[in-house]
């Protein structure tokens, strides 16, 4: 079955013209395989973590609550070597939206595509390490105080006697609680990820394009925001543009809002499509800070 058959089955409305292109249910499967490899990355994390935890007990037990709170505390070199991992996965669903956008055009109109990849562009680089060193520490802290309150309502029932076999369980049933966060975490960022891959594509063909047109057709769950802004049609760096970048941060999805949202931005092609130029010509030389500018004067 083609992926334009099964997004037919699937999703929420009958397909447009401008999304016969678009390869939908390999789109979709790419980010659930990028979620399930984060949320995984995750889950590994935290077990190293517990058995952290596990290692210091007995000597927090017979210090006291001070002691087991300080105990719980996710090390920093944890924290970065997640982070080292996330951000090769969004690197990936950056590379892949580009891919997708590449191949959309060429069906639309048989453009011959850019050969050789955008220069490298530092600041998304460094755009995905914020990005996903702020996600880690908020899960990280919000994972903290689950186990720090499990682990210490523990030592006030057990006391002395708390092993670490109970303590894994009572931490289980508190990571359990928040992990949920994870996964919505994963597709927030391999969503995101995504996107830019697109805009980014998309700059690189900027003479071949007419306009963009949002498309809320891969999100099941569609929204009343999603569903509102569906079919709404502008151009590349306009306000509108911007505003409804996908995750759409307006989404209410059934399944948590703009963690789950999976809208996107469709390049369609002009009519008539001469030679496009060579990709080097698209930038101007780097500033004297270095910043790299597209023709349009947008930073990127």
């Amino acid at each position: 079955m083609t992926a334009v058959a099964q997004a037919e089955q699937t999703y929420w409305r009958e397909l447009r013209e401008s999304e016969k292109h678009v390869a939908f249910a390999e789109i979709a499967n790419d980010l659930d395989v990028t979620a399930q490899r984060i949320t995984r990355s995750i889950q590994t994390f935290e077990e190293a973590w517990l058995a952290d935890i596990r290692d210091k007990l007995p000597d927090a037990v017979k210090e006291g609550p001070a002691a087991i709170s300080a105990m719980t505390a996710i090390a920093k070199s944890m924290r970065m070597g997640l982070r080292k991992i996330i951000s090769r996965e969004q690197r990936t669903m950056y590379t892949l939206g580009e891919l997708h956008v590449q191949r959309e055009l060429q069906r639309q109109q048989s453009i011959q595509l850019v050969r050789r990849d955008p220069p490298s562009v530092q600041q998304v680089i460094e755009l995905f390490k914020v990005r996903s060193q702020a996600g880690i520490d908020a899960f990280a802290e919000r994972s903290q105080r689950f186990v720090r309150e499990a682990a210490l309502e523990a030592w006030k029932v057990y006391g002395d006697s708390l092993t670490p076999r109970q303590l894994g369980q009572v931490i289980g049933e508190a990571l359990d609680v928040s992990g949920r966060q994870s996964e919505l975490f994963s597709r927030r960022l391999g969503m995101e990820s995504f996107n830019m891959g697109r805009d980014r594509r998309a700059r690189l063909q900027y003479d071949a394009i007419e306009d963009v047109e949002y498309s809320a057709l891969m999100d099941g769950n569609v929204c009343e925001s999603c569903a509102d802004a569906d079919g709404t049609v502008t151009t590349i760096d306009s306000p509108t543009y911007f505003k409804l970048m996908p995750p759409n941060h307006q989404c209410r999805s059934r399944k948590s809002g703009f963690n789950n949202c999976r809208c996107m931005w469709l390049y369609r092609v002009r009519d008539e499509v001469s030679d496009l130029p060579d990709p080097a010509t698209l930038f101007k030389p780097p500033s004297a800070d270095g910043t790299m500018r597209v023709r349009t004067g947008v930073e990127i």
